[in-house]
């Protein structure tokens, strides 16, 4: 069991109860499965990201990071030379996701688990509503720090049972 912490004696949950619907990005930008890899690239160095997730009518079916692109592509005369496939073509299909309900320290748990630095945040019928990622996660242990003087400790949120949500 978690200690409790002073951040929920004031009202505010700890680290651990905070779901990701109140950390996610909700505004994402997304790939669709016919833009070229080279957009999609231009687009994460754009707003500053290392993921999209690629939906079809709003519908996330696949979601691709710069690593996908980068192991793709190859250096040449004035710079970096993109393959000239679709994103469809190289996106991983098999997208781990979470509900806005999910809490923050299973999100956490997840993402370690399956060694991945986001999830994109669906509901029941597989629809974007946003996404939380690992710089995410941080943000919120650094602001929790700040404003509750370390009540929450990455041991206590490490220190869940397997499997707690």
């Amino acid at each position: 069991m978690i200690p409790s912490s002073n951040s929920e004696k004031k009202g505010k949950p700890s680290v651990a109860k905070q779901r990701s619907e109140s950390e996610m990005t909700r505004h994402v930008l997304c790939a669709l499965m016919d833009d070229p890899v080279e957009d999609a690239f231009a687009l994460m160095q754009d707003i500053h990201c290392r993921h999209l997730p690629v939906v079809q009518d709003g519908k996330l079916i696949g979601i691709i990071s710069d690593r996908d692109i980068l192991l793709r592509a190859t250096f040449g005369e004035g710079g970096m030379i993109f393959p000239d496939v679709k994103v469809g073509e190289i996106m991983k299909r098999e997208v781990i996701s979470c509900r806005p309900s999910a809490k923050l320290s299973a999100v956490a748990e997840t993402m370690v688990e399956r060694e991945i630095d986001s999830l994109p945040v669906t509901d029941n019928e597989n629809h974007l509503l946003g996404i939380i990622t690992s710089t995410d996660l941080l943000r919120v242990m650094q602001q929790d720090r700040s404003e509750n003087g370390g009540a929450d400790s990455v041991l206590d949120i490490l220190s869940l049972p397997k499997g707690s949500s």
